[in-house]
């Protein structure tokens, strides 16, 4: 499907609560940070806990590459409040990449801030990019790590990266809930009509879940072998899905609870088929008719 003859059937297809929260849009920009932010007084949390996230955004996006298919682009944008000194565990951050042969994801556009409010100002202290560093666990996955800056009680600290992949099984996951109580959690993906991908979701609290239509442009340079390359550019459908969570408690190891991490309020894909205009549907999970045989 990777070739000339896909891209020119897909051109010819082509032509035929409270802290500045509203209920589906959130007030919040990296780095624009007021004393009036470090306020959390009239959110609702349990306020036992040592770190509270303010918010966690996400996006997953289909983008045409310069290999004649298309990369996925994952961006991350999370504040977080450290409530008091047990709570600066949540400065570390880990970013896990997959990695096959010669291609492997890639963390772009990195960006982290610690702000702390001294004498009613304040203060951004930032992530040196030398305290960036890279673990490799096996051939096939690495980890990118960084511990924010000047963390203390009472900081707000911040960060936003995009994950650049290849990988289309690899739709990025969305975790709704974890160690800390997270005030607002959203994850959007938008997906051309040419992917399937099943939805997996997981634990009880409730998701606010919305879906649109929309015709996009994509672009994307088929290499043509040694000599030549062509670019090509052609419009297609894509449904933009949009989860909102909101308030979400933080889920506590309880008895005879084995892996919390198996209970928490998450969802997930898995690709299924290709569907391209003029061509055959590939499926890529199996189906019941294969499985059958």
């Amino acid at each position: 499907m990777k070739n000339k003859t896909l891209l020119l059937a897909i051109a010819v297809f082509s032509l035929s609560q409270n802290y500045l929260f509203a209920q589906d849009k959130l007030n919040i920009k990296f780095g624009k940070i007021a004393a009036a932010d470090f306020d959390l007084s009239k959110s609702k949390f349990d306020t036992s806990v040592s770190a509270v996230v303010i918010a966690d955004i996400g996006r997953s996006d289909f983008n045409g590459n310069n290999k004649g298919w298309f990369s996925l682009s994952f961006k991350k944008h999370t504040r977080i409040k450290i409530l008091n000194q047990n709570g600066v565990d949540a400065a570390n951050v880990e970013i896990p990449l997959y990695v096959s042969g010669g291609a492997e994801e890639k963390v772009i556009n990195l960006k982290a801030s610690t702000y702390n409010l001294e004498n009613g100002k304040v203060v951004e202290t930032e992530l040196d990019k030398k305290s960036v560093f890279t673990d490799k666990y096996d051939k096939n996955h690495i980890t990118v790590k960084f511990t924010l800056p000047a963390v203390k009680e009472g900081s707000l600290v911040e960060y936003v990266y995009t994950v650049q992949s290849d990988f289309l099984r690899n739709l990025q996951p969305w975790e709704f809930q974890g160690d800390y109580p997270v005030l607002w959690s959203q994850y959007e993906v938008k997906m051309p009509e040419f992917f399937n991908y099943v939805f997996l979701s997981q634990g009880s609290f409730p998701l606010e879940h919305s879906s649109k239509t929309t015709r996009d442009n994509f672009s994307m340079v088929d290499p043509g072998g040694v000599s030549s390359s062509s670019y090509y550019s052609f419009t297609a459908n894509a449904v933009e899905h949009k989860w909102i969570a909101t308030n979400v408690p933080a889920l506590k190891t309880e008895s005879f609870t084995s892996t919390i991490h198996n209970h928490i309020s998450k969802i997930e894909f898995q690709l299924s088929q290709y569907r391209f205009p003029n061509s055959p549907v590939k499926d890529i999970m199996g189906n019941w008719a294969s499985l059958a045989v």
